[in-house]
């Protein structure tokens, strides 16, 4: 009679198993809190471009800009009558001034930004924790109205992670949107009409604008792609996220999720006098603009799904905000 030890059996099988079931479940946990951080972190990016975009027209229309240009002025009649202010003279001083510009107003970004941050649950509930936040690189009205948000931080789990990652990792976020503006900048004229946002524009108008305004550089006719340079071909959309029609988050994803398969399968056209050839296509991009209104739970989860449908389509998905929907 051949007699077995099932007990001693299982319990070796539980020895082994358990621990890499726990483990399992600690790197799932942690990839879901990853997820909700860059949630939250776009989130209050946004939310800081809204702050922003609302409360722009400070620096055009109360004289802000006026000063620095006055300012500019100034400094270069004070060094055409000093001789000894060669050296200042051959500086770029209005480079300068918007260097110092872009510090000051990355800096209220910041405290804009982490206000928002702090007071998204993930980050509340203590499950992650954002350090070493920055707005350097940023850029504010360099190029008109428009600003254009790089932040970096570094995420910290408090689950058990890899030694590499005890120090955390960097995040990076990138958001470009158009301030709200009345009249002309650097001027200030009350009776000056209010600029039209873009989202209350038809849709050629509306995408008229956006194409231009992100540079495209193809015919307005060309089919699928707005730009191809260096081996890039980026098509350029735009969705306004608050329409109706987009509340159903299924609709929402399917509209983008078209826009990424007909990009995928875009080989090169020969038309109205441009040539592209597939084998000129390196890399594939997606502009989408959108109005920096804030989305709803569902919009941003499904954003982070799509991204990652993307990545499946070997394409980079870049989203922009772009002035507020009224």
């Amino acid at each position: 009679m051949v007699r077995t030890d099932k007990k001693g059996s299982v319990t070796v099988e539980t020895a082994i198993t358990l621990p890499l079931f726990i483990s399992v479940l600690l790197i799932f946990s942690s990839f879901l809190i990853c997820i909700a951080a860059v949630n939250s972190m776009y989130s209050a990016l946004y939310k800081t471009a809204s702050f922003f975009s609302d409360y722009g027209y400070i620096y055009h229309e109360k004289g802000i800009k006026k000063v620095e240009d006055s300012l500019l002025k100034d400094i270069g009649s004070l060094l055409d009558d000093n001789g000894t202010g060669l050296i200042l003279k051959q500086a770029n001083m209005r480079q300068l001034v918007e260097g110092a510009d872009n510090y000051v107003y990355g800096e209220i970004a910041k405290s804009i930004f982490l206000q928002y941050l702090n007071e998204e649950n993930v980050i509340k509930s203590g499950l992650v924790k954002f350090d070493n936040v920055t707005f350097a690189g940023s850029s504010f009205f360099d190029h008109g109205d428009d600003v254009i948000f790089i932040v970096r931080c570094v995420m910290k789990l408090p689950l058990p992670v890899p030694e590499k990652l005890v120090e955390g990792f960097e995040l990076r976020g990138r958001l470009r949107f158009r301030c709200f503006i009345i009249g002309e900048m650097g001027s200030y004229n009350e009776a000056a009409p209010v600029e039209t946002s873009v989202w209350s524009l038809n849709n050629f108008e509306r995408g008229r604008i956006i194409r231009q305004v992100f540079g495209a550089n193809l015919p307005s006719n060309y089919p699928v792609i707005a730009k191809f340079d260096n081996g890039k071909a980026t098509m350029i959309k735009s969705l306004d996220h608050t329409a109706k029609t987009y509340q159903d988050v299924n609709t929402f994803k399917m509209a983008i999720k078209s826009m990424i398969l007909e990009l995928s399968e875009f080989n090169g056209r020969d038309y109205g006098g441009v040539s592209i050839k597939a084998g000129d296509i390196k890399r594939r991009e997606l502009i989408l603009v959108m109005p920096t209104n804030d989305m709803n739970p569902a919009q941003e989860f499904a954003l982070m799904e799509i991204s990652s449908y993307c990545l499946a389509k070997n394409i980079v998905l870049i989203v922009e905000r772009y002035q507020e929907k009224k």
